[in-house]
Protein backbone atom coordinates (compact mmCIF):
# COMPACT_ATOMS: atom_id res chain seq x y z
CA UNK A 1 0.00 0.00 0.00
CA UNK A 2 1.31 3.48 -0.96
CA UNK A 3 1.39 6.28 1.61
CA UNK A 4 -0.35 9.31 0.04
CA UNK A 5 -0.12 11.58 3.06
CA UNK A 6 2.91 13.48 1.74
CA UNK A 7 1.23 14.30 -1.56
CA UNK A 8 -1.90 15.79 0.06
CA UNK A 9 -0.19 18.32 2.30
CA UNK A 10 0.17 21.82 0.84
CA UNK A 11 3.65 23.16 0.31
CA UNK A 12 4.59 26.41 1.97
CA UNK A 13 6.52 28.69 -0.33
CA UNK A 14 7.94 31.95 0.90
CA UNK A 15 7.96 34.72 -1.68
CA UNK A 16 11.47 35.74 -2.64
CA UNK A 17 10.85 39.47 -2.28
CA UNK A 18 10.54 39.19 1.50
CA UNK A 19 14.02 37.73 1.83
CA UNK A 20 16.88 39.98 3.02
CA UNK A 21 18.96 39.33 -0.11
CA UNK A 22 16.32 40.78 -2.43
CA UNK A 23 16.67 44.38 -3.63
CA UNK A 24 13.03 45.12 -2.73
CA UNK A 25 13.77 44.32 0.91
CA UNK A 26 16.71 46.72 0.93
CA UNK A 27 14.54 49.60 -0.26
CA UNK A 28 12.60 50.89 2.71
CA UNK A 29 9.72 53.28 3.01
CA UNK A 30 11.15 54.75 6.16
CA UNK A 31 14.31 56.84 6.28
CA UNK A 32 17.16 55.65 8.45
CA UNK A 33 17.51 57.38 11.77
CA UNK A 34 20.81 59.20 11.99
CA UNK A 35 23.64 57.02 13.33
CA UNK A 36 21.46 53.91 13.22
CA UNK A 37 21.91 50.83 11.12
CA UNK A 38 18.47 49.47 11.94
CA UNK A 39 15.59 50.52 9.71
CA UNK A 40 12.79 52.09 11.68
CA UNK A 41 10.29 54.88 11.18
CA UNK A 42 11.17 58.27 12.55
CA UNK A 43 8.69 59.14 15.25
CA UNK A 44 7.17 62.59 15.38
CA UNK A 45 7.33 64.33 18.72
CA UNK A 46 4.50 66.60 19.79
CA UNK A 47 4.23 68.88 22.76
CA UNK A 48 2.47 67.43 25.78
CA UNK A 49 -1.25 68.08 25.66
CA UNK A 50 -1.20 69.08 21.99
CA UNK A 51 -4.14 67.73 20.04
CA UNK A 52 -3.28 66.56 16.56
CA UNK A 53 -5.87 65.38 14.05
CA UNK A 54 -4.15 62.55 12.24
CA UNK A 55 -5.80 61.06 9.16
CA UNK A 56 -6.61 57.91 11.17
CA UNK A 57 -8.46 59.93 13.82
CA UNK A 58 -10.35 61.94 11.24
CA UNK A 59 -11.31 58.95 9.14
CA UNK A 60 -12.74 57.14 12.16
CA UNK A 61 -14.69 60.26 13.05
CA UNK A 62 -16.28 60.45 9.60
CA UNK A 63 -17.10 56.78 9.07
CA UNK A 64 -20.84 56.97 8.43
CA UNK A 65 -23.33 54.49 9.89
CA UNK A 66 -24.83 51.82 7.64
CA UNK A 67 -28.33 53.33 7.86
CA UNK A 68 -27.27 56.75 6.57
CA UNK A 69 -28.36 57.37 2.97
CA UNK A 70 -27.57 61.05 2.34
CA UNK A 71 -26.03 64.14 3.96
CA UNK A 72 -26.94 67.69 2.88
CA UNK A 73 -25.30 70.95 3.91
CA UNK A 74 -27.17 74.20 3.27
CA UNK A 75 -25.26 77.46 3.64
CA UNK A 76 -24.66 80.89 2.11
CA UNK A 77 -21.66 81.23 -0.18
CA UNK A 78 -20.83 84.78 0.94
CA UNK A 79 -22.52 85.37 4.31
CA UNK A 80 -20.53 85.80 7.51
CA UNK A 81 -22.89 83.48 9.42
CA UNK A 82 -21.82 80.58 7.13
CA UNK A 83 -18.06 81.16 7.27
CA UNK A 84 -17.43 78.42 9.88
CA UNK A 85 -19.47 75.96 7.82
CA UNK A 86 -17.50 76.82 4.66
CA UNK A 87 -14.16 76.39 6.44
CA UNK A 88 -15.29 73.09 7.97
CA UNK A 89 -16.39 71.75 4.59
CA UNK A 90 -13.22 72.84 2.81
CA UNK A 91 -11.22 70.89 5.41
CA UNK A 92 -13.44 67.85 6.07
CA UNK A 93 -15.32 67.17 2.82
CA UNK A 94 -12.43 65.32 1.07
CA UNK A 95 -11.97 63.06 4.11
CA UNK A 96 -15.69 62.34 4.41
CA UNK A 97 -16.00 61.55 0.71
CA UNK A 98 -12.88 59.36 0.69
CA UNK A 99 -14.20 57.27 3.59
CA UNK A 100 -17.79 57.09 2.28
CA UNK A 101 -17.65 57.12 -1.54
CA UNK A 102 -21.10 55.59 -2.05
CA UNK A 103 -23.04 58.01 0.18
CA UNK A 104 -24.06 61.32 -1.44
CA UNK A 105 -22.77 64.39 0.39
CA UNK A 106 -24.54 67.39 -1.12
CA UNK A 107 -23.46 71.00 -0.68
CA UNK A 108 -26.26 73.49 -1.36
CA UNK A 109 -25.24 77.12 -1.55
CA UNK A 110 -27.94 79.78 -1.72
CA UNK A 111 -27.79 83.50 -1.04
CA UNK A 112 -29.00 84.37 2.47
CA UNK A 113 -29.48 80.75 3.60
CA UNK A 114 -28.72 79.98 7.23
CA UNK A 115 -26.27 77.08 7.69
CA UNK A 116 -27.98 73.77 8.35
CA UNK A 117 -27.25 70.06 7.96
CA UNK A 118 -29.74 67.37 6.99
CA UNK A 119 -29.13 63.64 7.38
CA UNK A 120 -31.45 61.16 5.67
CA UNK A 121 -31.57 57.59 6.97
CA UNK A 122 -33.26 54.36 5.93
CA UNK A 123 -37.06 54.30 5.64
CA UNK A 124 -37.22 58.05 4.89
CA UNK A 125 -36.29 59.27 8.38
CA UNK A 126 -34.66 62.70 8.18
CA UNK A 127 -32.92 64.74 10.89
CA UNK A 128 -31.71 68.33 10.69
CA UNK A 129 -29.53 70.52 12.89
CA UNK A 130 -28.81 74.23 12.64
CA UNK A 131 -25.15 75.18 12.31
CA UNK A 132 -25.71 78.90 12.80
CA UNK A 133 -23.29 80.52 15.24
CA UNK A 134 -21.29 77.33 15.81
CA UNK A 135 -17.50 77.15 15.68
CA UNK A 136 -15.59 74.73 13.47
CA UNK A 137 -15.19 72.24 16.34
CA UNK A 138 -18.88 72.44 17.29
CA UNK A 139 -19.87 71.85 13.66
CA UNK A 140 -17.59 68.81 13.60
CA UNK A 141 -19.25 67.43 16.75
CA UNK A 142 -22.73 68.02 15.32
CA UNK A 143 -21.87 66.28 12.04
CA UNK A 144 -20.28 63.36 13.88
CA UNK A 145 -23.37 62.96 16.04
CA UNK A 146 -25.70 62.94 13.00
CA UNK A 147 -23.71 60.49 10.88
CA UNK A 148 -23.29 58.01 13.74
CA UNK A 149 -27.04 57.69 14.52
Amino acid sequence: MVNCQNRLQPRTVKPHFHQPHCSAARKTRFPLASGSRRRRPIEHEFLAGESVDTPAKMSARYAFSKGLKEVRFLFCQTGEHSSATRSFLSRAYPIMKKNNPSIPIMLREAQGTLPKIYARYEFGKETSESLEGLSDKQIEDTVTKLVKE
